[in-house]
């Protein structure tokens, strides 16, 4: 739930429906970064919370932190025996969806798979498409005062003054800065 997407809320919506109370479990600023690479999250432990708390299909919201060890699934077989969840509902391709089976089950719930994948909308994807229409679109930059600026698109430094505007023009290949 890095950057909330109509898929997230659509598997949500759907999730809360079968069942009273919708639990939901975001993964922690780290585990993100470990899955995502160093460039992700883009919203805060804190804020993916938030955000999450106002949907009205979401109850309650608990945070996921730690490698993906032995421990941690014995984690979840103990948070499932405490909860007592009638159904768990996970995404279409869940890499442990057999781990999650046989831990719910042993709770005495069932696995449903609440909404199959949907192409093109996942954050990765989102993030992706946002890149590529920055990368090519011309953009307008106001700014109050003056500053250095680097533009992305071909890595020229150009000097402002306050309340110019300065065009990004496509280059024909994108040069990409790495920030550190």
């Amino acid at each position: 739930y890095d950057v909330l997407t109509i898929a997230h809320v659509r598997f949500l919506k759907q999730a809360r429906a079968a069942g009273d109370v919708l639990i939901v479990g975001v993964e922690s600023d780290r585990r993100v970064s470990l899955f995502k690479g160093r460039l992700r999250p883009v919203n805060s432990i804190s804020e993916r919370i938030e955000v999450l708390m106002e949907l009205e299909c979401v109850d309650y919201v608990f945070v996921i932190d730690g490698k993906p060890t032995p421990e941690l699934r014995q984690f979840y077989t103990r948070l499932y025996g405490q909860l007592k969840p009638d159904v768990l509902a996970v995404s279409e391709g869940d890499p442990h969806l057999e781990d999650r089976r046989a831990e719910i089950e042993a709770a005495g719930g069932r696995l449903w798979v609440a909404h199959r994948f949907e192409q093109g909308k996942s954050t990765t994807h989102v993030l992706q498409q946002v890149i590529r229409q920055n990368m090519s679109v011309p953009q307008m930059w106001y700014l109050s005062q003056p500053s250095l600026m680097l533009k992305p698109t071909t890595g020229e430094t150009i000097r402002t003054g306050a309340g110019n505007e300065c065009e990004q023009t496509p280059a024909a290949e994108p040069a990409y800065v790495q920030l550190s």
